[in-house]
C-alpha cells in the first residue's frame, strides 16, 4: 500500500515538474484538478493558473465511437448517386433532338390562263413541323419556294407569329401557293391542263421549305426539299382510274 502511494506521488511530482517547465514559474500547489469531461468520469485533468476549463484540450481515445461517425459511407454514396441521377435527367431532357418537316402531297385546286403562253396554277398544301424534343420550340418564320428544275415558279412566306410547338408534338401550317408558268413551260402546261389531247398529265415540281425556330435561346434553321409529281386534270373532271 505504501509503495503504491509512493509511486503515485512520484508520478504526480514528475507531472508537476513537466508543467513547471512548460509555464516557467508555475508551482504544483497552484495547479487545480478537475474531472476529465471526456473520460466518462474515470480520469482527471490539471488546470494551470489563468486557464479555464473551456480552454482545455481533451484527448479522445482512438477507438472512441465519436471519431467514427456512423453511415458516413452510406450518406456519401446516396449523395453521389442522387447527383448522378439528376445530371442524367438534365442531359436526357435538355439534349437537343431532331425537328423535322413533312409536306403533304400538294393538290391542284385550279388553273387559269393569264396571257399568251402563261398559265397560273393554284396548289394547296399542308406543312407539318414535328418537334421531338422534350422542351417546346418557337417557330420564327416559314418560307416555301417552288421550282421546276432551275426555274422558280412561285413561293410564299407564312406568318407564324412566333408560334410555339410544345414538346413531342406536331403543328400544321395549311397554305395555298400560286405557281406561274411562262413561255414554253406555260404553253406546255396550258396544253396539258386544258386537256386538248385529254389524259392525265404530271408536273415534276420541287418544294423547298425553310423554317427558322428557336430552341433553348439558340436560333436554328431547318431546310427540306420535297419532290412531287403533280396531277393536272381538266377542271370539273376527275382523273380516270
Amino acid at each position: 500500500m505504501g509503495a503504491g502511494a509512493s509511486n503515485r506521488r512520484t508520478v504526480r511530482g514528475e507531472y508537476a515538474s513537466i508543467q513547471r517547465n512548460r509555464s516557467g514559474s508555475v508551482e504544483s500547489a497552484d495547479v487545480q484538478t478537475m474531472t476529465c469531461p471526456t473520460c466518462h468520469g474515470k480520469g482527471t485533468v490539471d488546470i494551470e493558473p489563468g486557464q479555464s476549463p473551456e480552454q482545455l484540450v481533451a484527448l479522445i481515445p482512438y477507438r472512441d465511437k465519436r471519431l467514427k461517425p456512423r453511415r458516413t459511407k452510406l450518406y456519401v454514396g446516396l449523395t453521389v448517386t442522387m447527383c448522378a441521377i439528376a445530371s442524367g435527367l438534365l442531359l436526357f431532357f435538355l439534349l437537343p433532338r431532331s425537328v423535322s418537316l413533312k409536306l403533304t402531297e400538294p393538290r391542284i385546286i385550279g388553273y387559269a390562263e393569264v396571257g399568251n403562253n402563261s398559265v397560273v396554277v393554284d396548289v394547296n398544301c399542308t406543312l407539318s413541323i414535328i418537334n421531338d424534343n422534350f422542351l417546346p420550340i418557337t417557330v420564327g418564320s416559314v418560307e416555301i419556294t417552288v421550282r421546276e428544275t432551275a426555274v422558280q415558279l412561285g413561293g410564299i412566306v407564312i406568318n407564324s407569329s412566333d408560334a410555339s410547338i410544345s414538346m413531342r408534338s406536331t403543328k400544321e401550317f395549311v397554305y395555298s401557293v400560286q405557281l406561274k408558268f411562262r413561255g414554253k413551260q406555260g404553253l406546255s402546261v396550258r396544253k396539258l391542263c386544258a386537256g386538248e389531247d385529254w389524259r392525265n398529265h404530271k408536273l415534276n415540281i420541287v418544294f423547298q421549305e425553310y423554317v427558322q425556330y428557336t430552341f433553348l435561346m439558340s436560333s436554328e434553321k431547318l431546310e427540306n426539299d420535297s419532290y412531287y409529281l403533280l396531277n393536272c386534270i381538266k377542271p370539273g373532271t376527275t382523273a380516270p382510274p
